[in-house]
């Protein structure tokens, strides 16, 4: 693996960007243009990934890994992008090492930095049972 600095102490910047993953993940994977702008962001976003099913099951793939990811960022200055080039690049193995070296360097996983079992400051879109999308501010 190549050669990441890991800091003790989170920068700000890496902060925002963990408090804001899955509005990113987002972003990066549902076209813009083919919301409903005359709703909410959040209702067009349910729709659209109920209308969509490879794009939700790569949501819900997502959101397994959000803490992870987040915790990742905490400890580095990576993005989204970077962090899942690495897992894609590296042994799994390799991944769960470097996670650990993150997690003993900030003291937990993102949700113990954060105090709280929520991993997104804004409302974070969970799938029920039926895996119809919900917003939830717990």
């Amino acid at each position: 693996m190549r050669d990441i600095q890991i800091y003790e102490k989170p920068r700000h910047r890496s902060v925002i960007r963990t408090q804001n993953i899955v509005r990113d993940w987002q972003l990066r994977n549902i076209p813009l243009c083919e919301l409903d702008q005359a709703k909410p962001v959040d209702t067009a976003v349910e729709e659209y990934l109920k209308g969509n099913g490879d794009i939700l099951a790569d949501f819900l793939d997502f959101q397994g890994t959000v803490e992870t990811y987040q915790t990742i960022m905490l400890a580095t200055t990576l993005t989204l992008r970077e962090i899942q080039q690495l897992d894609d690049e590296v042994e799994s193995d390799e991944f769960d090492a470097f996670v650990e070296r993150c997690r003993d360097a900030i003291g937990g996983g993102a949700s113990d930095f954060f105090d709280t079992s929520r991993t997104d400051s804004a409302s974070v879109m969970t799938m029920t049972d039926t895996a119809e999308p919900s917003t939830s501010t717990t």
